[in-house]
């Protein structure tokens, strides 16, 4: 600060100049004197050590090699901090902080192990038993002790792995199921090449395979067999997907909160989730419907008149262009769906459902009725996740009936 003096021993503290080392090492011949000291005097804590010692090897060789590890797959961009707090917090860390990763503060014997290109440091405390640290030196102050680290250990790994899968499993599944679907529509333009009406999932079915295949022409059927064995191995992998998919999003806080709501399911649920990370990244329903593709778009490039004096103005009549075209394709699905899956139900119980057959009966086009039901199932959705509240149908009828386009 302006006026203050800067020593130049106090600005190379936790530098270079003067590196903070593990007190392991820099305290190592008073730690090796205490521990024969230790051991001499108390055969059960030699016992104990040696079992601590066991334990701790194979973590301390797993966190020499963790910054080795390859995530599983592309990350999608989010921010993830409140994600990995939550996290974190349920692990039961007592303290999370993220900061940027300096070589500074690291010790200097730790520094030829820093992994390079990981910008980012999480910092966590696990807190320790505090009436047995008042009873050192005894062993069960030594056991809350070395019992921390341990624990420590298992935990830094577990989180680790969360870390890596935010946002792929949900990858994953889409992937899988998108290979799936092409799959199945070059099964059917196979048939289709060779003038074979197919229409519907018969086609699909191993048992009524062999005939559909029998009607192709005989150079034809090798690559119709060919798709189906891609198609039954890409089966059992979308089942392994969905499955990883839903035990990753059960982690998560919200899910149950948000999965309750009308449309949605475990499977939209799981997908929405680490693409939307937390509800507060959106100011209201309606920047949330921009960002799921369902916002109304009501200006142009176009909207100039010239009038009778030659001049150019401004329209003053606003007319709706479509929908907003940059938005994440990924929840547009999942309410679209949401949308769908309420309509099939026909629930006549179901306010969302009510609210539909009413704009139905009221003229309202059908494809705009599906948009105004999906953008319901958004600030429904969005509004249970801030409020931790589940879906009520009853509490929320009046409410869902006032949400609208």
């Amino acid at each position: 600060m302006p006026g203050i003096p800067a020593r130049d021993n106090d600005v190379s503290f936790f530098s270079r100049e003067y590196p903070l080392e593990n007190m392991a090492i820099e305290e190592s011949a008073s730690a090796e004197w205490a521990r024969e000291k230790r051991n001499s005097f108390s055969p059960e804590y030699r016992a104990f050590a040696e079992e601590h010692q066991h334990h701790m090897e194979p973590i301390v060789e797993w966190v020499r090699n963790s910054g080795n590890l390859e995530p599983t797959a592309i990350p999608t961009g989010e921010d993830v901090t409140e994600l990995i707090r939550q996290k974190a917090r349920e692990l039961g860390y007592g303290e999370v902080g993220f900061t940027y990763s300096d070589r500074h503060y690291v010790y200097q014997s730790r520094k030829p192990a820093m992994k390079g290109g990981l910008p980012h440091a999480i910092c966590v405390a696990l807190e320790q038993d505090y009436y047995k640290t008042q009873t050192i030196p005894s062993m069960l102050g030594e056991e809350t002790h070395f019992g921390t680290y341990f624990n420590q250990g298992g935990l830094t790994m577990e989180l680790t792995d969360f870390i890596r899968s935010l946002g792929y499993r949900a990858k994953a599944h889409r992937f899988v199921v998108s290979d799936a679907v092409r799959v199945m529509n070059r099964i059917k333009s196979v048939f289709r090449s060779r003038g074979i009406p197919v229409s519907g999932k018969a086609v699909y079915s191993e048992s009524g395979r062999t005939g559909w295949v029998k009607r192709l022409p005989a150079d034809a059927r090798p690559a119709a067999e060919i798709l189906y064995v891609e198609l039954d191995a890409l089966s059992a992998l979308r089942e392994r997907a969905q499955r990883e998919l839903i035990v990753a999003a059960r982690r998560h806080r919200a899910f149950r909160i948000v999965s309750s709501c009308p449309g949605l399911g475990p499977i939209r649920t799981a997908e929405m989730l680490p693409i939307v990370v937390t509800p507060y990244r959106f100011a209201n329903k309606r920047d949330f419907w921009g960002y799921c593709g369902l916002g109304i778009v009501t200006r142009s490039s176009s909207d100039w008149v010239r009038t009778r004096n030659g001049q150019w103005i401004k329209a003053p009549v606003q007319q709706t262009r479509g929908l907003t075209r940059t938005f994440n394709r990924t929840l547009k699905r999942v309410f679209k769906g949401a949308a769908m899956t309420v309509i099939g139900r026909a629930d006549e119980t179901e306010p969302l459902f009510q609210h539909y057959t009413k704009l139905l009966d009221g003229g309202t086009k059908p494809n705009l009725a599906k948009l105004t039901l999906a953008r319901q199932i958004a600030s429904i959705a969005l509004s249970l996740w801030r409020n931790e509240e589940e879906y009520n149908p009853k509490k929320l009828a009046k409410a869902v009936s006032s949400v609208g386009a």
